[in-house]
């Protein structure tokens, strides 16, 4: 009986498919054993406490355990989009599936910066005009990605990578009385992080040309969520979520996009 070519078809794809796999399996820097009690470490550590955005855990796992070449197999990570814990977890583990036995207990709980982070997007070329921005797209080296929220598409633009990267998100209307609403920017800046009781919470106000910043942002605490509203009767605005450590270079980036 002769072969179709549907048959012949499905035999390169299996041939394929198992060739990707023997490359990856190749370029483990420690057995596969090793990978799985690493993601139920980090699975257990991460319950107890959030993810600070390095490979704190993954290194003392490493370290506990005598790997005998943690330097290689944190290069390995990272090549892979493991660039802390929780990446390792979201990014590195899915590419284990052919192996059994890797679910764990319970979820990992994100707060929302670390979801509009990790959660899938489509790059795009260009958002729709209604946001009316000086710009229609995303000039390097900002990326432009879309996805969709409750059967609505979002539209975000990203700078860096991983945990570290900035995050904008383009918006339409912006409540207007939530300006004269004491502490409105200072309780989204909670909801965002979902911590219900920060320290040294406080928020500043720029003026730029034609928009207006409200930047939130603490001392002890690493996130800061950015508000840029237009002066004039625009309807598009951003909120920008970034760290302590860059959103000072991250606003210099946002100016030069909004320049008319």
């Amino acid at each position: 009986m002769k072969t179709t070519e549907k048959q012949q078809r499905k035999e390169v794809q299996k041939v394929f498919a198992q060739e990707k796999l023997d490359n990856f399996r190749a370029s483990l820097p420690m057995e596969e054993k090793c990978f799985l009690a690493l993601f139920y470490y980090l699975e257990k550590a991460l319950q107890r406490v959030p993810c600070d955005h390095t490979l704190r855990y993954t290194t003392l796992f490493l370290t506990e355990n005598k790997v005998s070449d943690p330097e290689k197999v944190v290069d390995w990570l990272t090549s892979n989009g493991g660039y802390c814990d929780c990446e390792v977890l979201y990014n590195v583990e899915e590419q284990f599936d052919y192996l059994e036995n890797t679910s764990y207990e319970a979820p990992l709980k994100l707060n929302k910066l670390e979801k509009n982070i990790l959660e899938k997007k489509k790059k795009i070329k260009e958002f729709p005009s209604k946001f009316d921005f000086p710009f229609s797209s995303a000039p390097a080296p900002w990326k432009l990605s879309q996805k969709e929220v409750q059967g609505k598409q979002e539209y975000l633009l990203q700078l860096g990578k991983g945990f570290n990267a900035c995050i904008v998100m383009l918006r339409l209307d912006f409540p207007k009385e939530k300006l004269a609403e004491e502490g409105y920017f200072l309780s989204q800046w909670k909801t965002f992080t979902e911590i219900k009781s920060p320290k040294g919470l406080e928020q500043e106000i720029l003026e730029v040309e034609a928009y207006q910043y409200i930047v939130v942002k603490s001392k002890e605490y690493t996130p800061v969520i950015i508000f840029v509203l237009p002066k004039e009767n625009k309807r598009g605005y951003l909120v920008v979520q970034t760290e302590l450590s860059r959103y000072r270079n991250d606003l210099k980036e946002i100016e030069r996009l909004l320049k008319e």
